[in-house]
């Protein structure tokens, strides 16, 4: 082994020492947020999204069906907040189930979630600035930038709009460069061109 894979193990193995130390900070703090003003339209929107897949996808007579029928909730195709997107939010629907008669354990599940999408971004910085400048020294600086920075890091637990579309945004520019490079190379770029793709899907869902 020589003393450069060493480096870059070590490296490796820093950085994500360093993710799941940031990660476990950020999550601690969620409970300090309390619900944004706009945060119960967002939930509703979710409601109604569901509602409108339970009613396409499922027969009459399933679970999910039933619960959609008996809720009171109109789907999202006769909503008036149907120009609003809320994809990255699908995966909550499954612990929106589970906290909905506790509302204080839903605020905190939502914040956790979004707090959990807004550390996506964070991971997405470091390797989009890496991607960039080639340089783990940077990549780490800006990652840390980015994740102290006040604004961020506090809307990051409870914005759910903004922060969200903002890390999709990188997200899609990372794919983009890297799918770049290897087109530029005549390299097979297919799986960062559908990762791409991908998440413009859920920006303009956002």
């Amino acid at each position: 082994m020589t003393s450069k894979s060493k480096v870059g193990k070590a490296a490796y193995a820093a950085i994500i020492f360093l993710f799941i130390m940031l990660f476990i900070y950020g999550i601690s703090n969620t409970k300090e947020y309390g619900r944004s003003w706009d945060e119960p339209y967002a939930v509703f929107i979710l409601e109604s999204n569901w509602v409108e897949y339970a009613q396409r996808l499922f027969p009459e007579g399933s679970a999910p069906r039933n619960w959609a029928d008996e809720s009171g909730i109109i789907p999202i195709s006769e909503n008036f907040e149907k120009d609003h997107g809320c994809a990255p939010y699908y995966a909550f629907i499954p612990l929106y189930k589970m906290f909905h008669d506790d509302k204080a354990a839903l605020v905190y599940a939502w914040h956790s979630y979004t707090f959990c999408l807004f550390f996506l971004s964070v991971i997405v910085v470091f390797f989009l600035l890496y991607e960039i400048y080639g340089s783990f020294p940077i990549s780490v600086a800006g990652m840390l930038f980015y994740f102290f920075t006040p604004r961020f890091f506090g809307e990051g637990h409870f914005n759910d709009k903004d922060i969200v579309f903002m890390g999709l945004v990188m997200t899609c520019m990372l794919f983009a460069i890297r799918a770049a490079k290897k087109l530029a190379l005549r390299k097979n770029a297919r799986a960062d061109i559908i990762f791409f793709c991908m998440a413009s899907g859920f920006m303009m869902n956002v």
